[in-house]
């Protein structure tokens, strides 16, 4: 049997912040907000062609 992949679109900003608050609870609410639209601009670029790597909210939760 093959096995068969699925994409999952990332999550709109706000339940970004939500989920990367609950998973870094001591990280600042700036610093999340810093780093939710630093990935929103490097997913922009995947999108529109300028990177080739798809930014996704797992490389977001890796850095706090």
């Amino acid at each position: 049997m093959p096995c068969s992949s699925h994409a999952i679109s990332n999550p709109d900003m706000e339940s970004e912040r939500r989920l990367l608050t609950q998973l870094a609870p001591e990280v600042s609410e700036d610093l999340v907000a810093r780093l939710i639209s630093a990935f929103h601009g490097l997913r922009q670029g995947y999108e529109n062609g300028s990177l080739t790597y798809p930014y996704s909210l797992r490389g977001a939760h890796h850095i706090p």
